[in-house]
Formats: C-alpha cells, structure tokens, sequence
C-alpha cells in the first residue's frame, strides 16, 4: 500500500500595486479681473502682502531687462497658483546669480520661475511654512508638465 503526500510550496511572490487610474492632469486657468484683489488673500493668508511683494521683488532681482508691468495670476486645479509676466510671447531673459543660470524663457515659464523662488523664500520666512510648501510642490508639479520644464528645473536648481 503506498500513501500519497500532497506537498505545498509557497514561494515568495513580488507583487506590485498599480493605480488603477492615470492620475488627473493639472489644469490652470486665469483669474478673472473681478477675482484678482482676492487671490493674494485667499492664497497667502496673513502673508498676502509678503508674497506679492516678494514676487515682484524676485522677478526685478531674476530679470535684469525687467522693468514693470502687468501680469496674468494663474491658480491650479491641485492648488497651486502662480504669477506669470503678461509680455506676449516675448522672451525673458534670467539670471540666478545664486546657481548660475542664464537663459531665456517664455513669460509664462519665467513667471513660474518667480514664483517656485518666492514662494520658496517666504516659506523659509514664516513660522508656518507648511502651507507654502504645499503652494511650492503644487506649482513644481505644474512646472515639470510645462514644455519647457528642463528649463524651469535648471533655472530654481
């Protein structure tokens, strides 16, 4: 009489969870004239007047052929916001001086380029920077779907 044994092996398997959906792309639209005196407030809290001005501030700073103007005020469908110099589509020269970046720029990538800058410094100037980091990764993650997000990359680098 021969008995049969049923002999179970496991094997460690690698599994790998995958979305099940491509994440939402990030939309942006312009704010309207009559929602522009609210944007600083509603982006900025208490610090709306530190943002803007330091916006404005940095792009004198990054743009030596810069000299005033208006800007368009772009907000983000993951949240973020930014200011973009309303220059047609007339290139912008940069200089960072602090990483050695030279280059040209669309106004629309070189008012990103501010904005990652200053929303930057002032969260290294409040004493709650969380909700400024959000504002940074949020318009970072804009900026790498930009077409010339290599560019923006080097420049805050």
């Amino acid at each position: 009489m021969s008995v049969q044994q049923k002999v179970v092996c496991y094997a460690p398997v690698s599994v790998f969870v995958r979305e099940l959906h491509e994440p939402s792309p990030i939309i942006r639209s312009v704010v309207r004239e009559d929602q522009r005196l609210c944007f600083f407030p509603k982006h900025a809290g208490k610090y709306f007047l530190h943002l803007e001005m330091r916006i404005f501030h940095t792009m004198h700073r990054l743009c030596p052929d810069y000299h005033g103007g208006l800007w368009d005020m772009w907000e983000l469908s993951n949240g973020g916001c930014y200011l973009s110099p309303a220059l047609s589509d007339r290139q912008v020269r940069m200089v960072c001086e602090d990483n050695g970046f030279e280059g040209t720029l669309s106004p629309d990538a070189a008012g990103i380029v501010t904005s990652l800058v200053a929303i930057n410094h002032l969260a290294w100037s409040v004493p709650e920077p969380e909700h400024f980091n959000t504002l940074f990764y949020a318009l970072r993650d804009w900026a790498l779907e930009h077409p010339e997000s290599q560019t923006i990359l080097r420049a805050i680098d």
